[in-house]
């Protein structure tokens, strides 16, 4: 088959996402591995893919072709649709903007641009602080991101469990709330990487107080603090 030029935000029909299959190799990997969250930082990026039928996709990205399955609707239209819906803060939509658009600043971008002396990431040393690194990948974040959960369980919604990290990625809950405290988390957890400054949940607390003083009332009523 073909490629032909694919529009971004890619349609709901083509981002049906459960396991990916590289053809080299042909074996499936699973929505929690380093390789699909790779993919879904990637999708931006895309330039080209070849539709197979209703349910499958062939993304042709660096050279190699991933087969996408369905079972998780990816859509792009409504997760854009929830960003600029979630919250007033031009602040927050914007940072969220930027990581969906891959131009967040880390320090490899920073390096490509000659600003920074090393593209590593100060925590991990010998890995690149890329996108995907800052939001997904590092055991920095991974353990703060732990935090955050446990803080919307207490405060929001006691059920509430994100092993894969899409909707702390996407920011594409049903629950604005929840979708306002991951905005919140993302900008933080960047802040911090961009000042090599550890993580305290208690100054991320005061950044969601913060954050709340013109916000919509249904967040500002279902967000307490002490």
């Amino acid at each position: 088959s073909s490629g032909i030029n694919a529009e971004w935000p890619l349609r709901r029909e083509d981002l049906c996402l459960k396991s990916v299959t590289k053809t080299s190799g042909l074996r499936n990997i699973p929505q929690s591995s380093k390789t699909f969250r790779d993919l879904m930082c990637k999708l931006p990026g895309l330039t080209s893919y070849t539709k197979l039928d209703a349910w499958k996709v062939d993304f042709i990205s660096s050279g190699h072709i991933m087969r996408v399955e369905s079972a998780i609707n990816f859509n792009w239209n409504e997760i854009f649709y929830n960003l600029y819906h979630t919250t007033n803060n031009y602040k927050l939509i914007q940072h969220q903007y930027k990581v969906f658009m891959k131009i967040a600043t880390s320090k490899h971008l920073r390096h490509k641009m000659k600003i920074e002396h090393s593209p590593y990431c100060h925590i991990c040393k010998d890995v690149c602080e890329s996108i995907s690194h800052i939001y997904l990948e590092c055991p920095k974040t991974l353990a703060f991101l732990e935090q955050i959960e446990e803080l919307i369980r207490v405060k929001i919604d006691d059920s509430y469990s994100d092993c894969d990290k899409l909707f702390h990625f996407t920011c594409n809950h049903s629950n604005k709330t929840i979708n306002f405290v991951n905005l919140v988390g993302n900008w933080y957890i960047g802040r911090q990487f961009q000042s090599n400054k550890p993580f305290y949940l208690d100054a991320f607390e005061k950044f969601l107080k913060q954050f709340l003083v013109g916000e919509k009332l249904s967040i500002k009523n279902s967000l307490s603090f002490n």
